[in-house]
């Protein structure tokens, strides 16, 4: 460190990134934890170098770090490769409660179960160790909670309880929500978001975009691609046989309707 940074009370200043070293691409403590996070298929995330060696040292072998930068989708696939769940334990102050917000949605979409372990204001994982050692860790991290009800948690406690506030508070909500991996997940958040809120389940329908879930998308994008052999061919015997009327009933005859699959077409003929 200079000794401008030292004034400044810094930890650790990052290196730079390289063309051949990108930050978003890799996590700090992966090789080390590689094997408890398969073993445990858990990983705890914390926000600095620091952290991460001051609560291995401490016994917990599970633990990561992204390298000053916010979580990223690279490094989320690092995760996803060898763990189930992630249980962030970032800093107690304002800026680490918005930092754990934003890597909700990126663990989310990687389909990763998020917990959140809620540290005192002031205090972060390597100070919280060095001054109380293993055991109050360990409490905080058996006492965690899902991440997103913790984000709706936070949110409730922030209203001033105007309707106003409600409405702003209740759409900035929306992006979480879309990040989940089932309609049944929306569907209960939703539920949660409206009893805790106050206000009439359609309404928070309404205001939260009608989302359905990231494993639904993906079918809805699967098959309507264009990039699919069969789907294309469907749909060329689909406009002949819309173009050329006169040919349906021999298509018909010779069973080749059988190849539309699209149940709005064999209504159409019905009619």
């Amino acid at each position: 460190l200079s000794q401008e940074e030292a004034d400044l009370g810094a930890k650790y200043i990052n290196s730079p990134e390289t063309p051949e070293y990108k930050k978003g691409k890799v996590l700090f403590g992966l090789h080390q934890a590689r094997v408890a996070l398969s073993k445990y298929k858990e990983a705890v995330l914390v926000e600095g170098n620091f952290d991460v060696i001051s609560l291995s040292q401490a016994g917990i072998e599970n633990v990561v770090a992204p390298l000053g930068t916010a979580l990223t989708e690279e490094q989320t696939l690092l995760l996803k490769r060898r763990v189930e769940s992630v249980t962030v334990l970032f800093d107690g102050d304002s800026a680490g409660r918005k930092a754990a917000a934003r890597a909700f949605p990126i663990l989310a979409k990687a389909g990763l179960a998020a917990y959140g372990a809620l540290l005192p204001p002031g205090e972060d994982p390597d100070s919280l160790v060095r001054k109380e050692g293993l055991e109050t860790i360990q409490k905080y991290l058996q006492e965690k909670m899902g991440l997103f009800d913790q984000i709706i948690n936070d949110t409730v406690a922030a209203s001033d309880g105007s309707l106003q506030d409600k409405a702003r508070r209740v759409e900035k909500l929306k992006p979480f929500l879309s990040a989940l991996c089932s309609s049944l997940e929306i569907d209960l958040y939703r539920k949660k978001i409206s009893d805790l809120f106050g206000i009439d389940p359609s309404a928070v329908f309404k205001a939260t975009g009608g989302f359905i879930g990231r494993s639904e998308q993906l079918a809805v994008k699967d098959l309507n691609s264009q990039t699919i052999p069969g789907r294309i061919a469907e749909r060329e015997l689909m406009g002949l046989l819309l173009d050329c009327p006169e040919i349906i009933p021999r298509a018909s005859k010779e069973k080749v309707l059988e190849y539309v699959t699209e149940p709005a077409f064999h209504r159409s003929l019905v009619c």
